[in-house]
């Protein structure tokens, strides 16, 4: 299942960042991070939007896929990754 959790770890990992630094980017507890990344705790939009700038990535691009069709589904194309591994 998608969910922000296996988002923010996938996004993480491929850009090669240990959850320290998110947290500490982030400015979160490393313990509030880590259960973000197991879905054991909702981010406010305060702290998602700061977990997406420390990933350098957007908030929609951590949001799950909703399962939706039709001009509110934001899938993507098979060749397009939207975390791309860090260069």
């Amino acid at each position: 299942m998608d969910t922000l959790g296996r988002r923010l770890t996938l996004a993480r990992t491929r850009r090669g960042l240990a959850q320290e630094t998110v947290a500490r980017r982030a400015a979160v507890s490393l313990t509030h991070y880590r259960r973000l990344e197991q879905d054991k705790h909702s981010p406010t939009l305060a702290t998602l939007t700061r977990v997406a700038d420390a990933l350098g990535v957007t908030i929609n691009t951590l949001s799950p896929k909703s399962g939706k069709t039709g001009k509110d589904s934001h899938s993507y194309p098979e060749d397009l990754d939207p975390f791309p591994a860090a260069s």
